[in-house]
């Protein structure tokens, strides 16, 4: 994705994203996913929509697009079957406890 830390983008969102990749963990997550989605020559967005896809009780990721490059992103991950060690890479990091939340907070109805 775009928001990686060190790296200024121009976004609404940006100020948010950046509490994210403060943390530690945010930043072993995204070297991970650079991990998976390069073995499969794939895209990060493509990376996590497929492991949300073949998370137990999910039916389908809900996903959108502003832009043809965010619609090929999502498209790539159609087809991705992660592996069972890449499930499990993926799925043994430890979650950001604190910071997910707040942000919801005021999103929700």
């Amino acid at each position: 994705g775009k928001y990686r830390p060190g790296i200024a983008v121009d976004s609404a969102r940006a100020g948010r994203a950046t509490a994210y990749l403060d943390d530690a963990r945010s930043a072993t997550l995204l070297s991970e996913l650079d991990v998976i989605a390069g073995s499969h020559d794939v895209s990060v967005t493509a990376v996590s929509l497929a492991w949300l896809r073949q998370q137990s009780g999910i039916g389908a990721p809900i996903a959108s697009a502003r832009s043809v490059e965010q619609l090929d992103q999502l498209i790539e991950s159609f087809d991705l079957e992660l592996t069972a060690a890449e499930l499990q890479t993926l799925s043994s990091l430890p979650a950001q406890s604190g910071t997910v939340r707040p942000y919801f907070a005021g999103h929700t109805s």
